[in-house]
């Protein structure tokens, strides 16, 4: 998946109203909460079929932390 299209996927994921980048703050987000996490968690093993675990996105704090945590998925 192209970078351009997750980040059209993750704001509609985080229902927020701002364009996102690989370099906005996911941790300064309001939307960027638990339930945020557990969405991402379902979202890249539905999409991708990886296994993540919640203590991973303890150091996320941009998209491109997200982007990396994806791995190769997310180009």
């Amino acid at each position: 998946m192209q970078s351009a299209d997750f980040l059209v996927e993750l704001q509609e994921l985080l229902q927020c109203d701002i364009p996102l980048s690989v370099d906005t703050a996911l941790a300064e987000m309001e939307e960027w909460d638990s339930l945020a996490v557990m969405s991402c968690v379902a979202y890249l093993e539905k999409h991708f079929g990886m296994k993540t675990k919640i203590s991973q996105y303890k150091k996320i704090r941009t998209v491109a932390d997200l982007i990396a945590l994806a791995g190769g998925a997310i180009r």
